[in-house]
């Protein structure tokens, strides 16, 4: 085989992407994952500590991208084994949603 063949079969086999492309989304989306969670935890900690309250909206946010994660992984990587992390993070979203709503309409104080 050519190179031009072997190059334009690889280009084939990864829908045009750069290996080292996919690699360095893969790296920055796993620093993204513990990034927003930090600052989730350290906005949320900051709040309780200054204003007395909870955060749940952090919460949301954070979830939330992880949800998505999970779930692009279970939709595009066919990891099943990631179904259940997805459903968890959802539920999680939702949960600290209407908590969220809840405060914010007073139900919570």
């Amino acid at each position: 085989m050519k190179k031009e063949e072997i190059l334009k079969k690889s280009r084939k086999e990864n829908n045009g992407q750069d290996l080292y492309e996919k690699e360095a989304m893969k790296t920055g989306g796993e620093a993204g994952f513990y990034t927003v969670w930090i600052f989730a935890a350290v906005f949320a900690l900051l709040q309780m500590l200054l204003c007395r309250e909870w955060n749940y909206a952090v919460f949301v946010l954070a979830g939330g991208f992880s949800a998505t994660v999970y779930t692009v992984k279970v939709r595009r990587q066919k990891q099943s084994q990631d179904v259940k992390k997805a459903a968890g993070w959802w539920i999680c979203t939702v949960l600290c949603s209407v908590l969220h709503f809840c405060q914010m309409f007073g139900v919570l104080s």
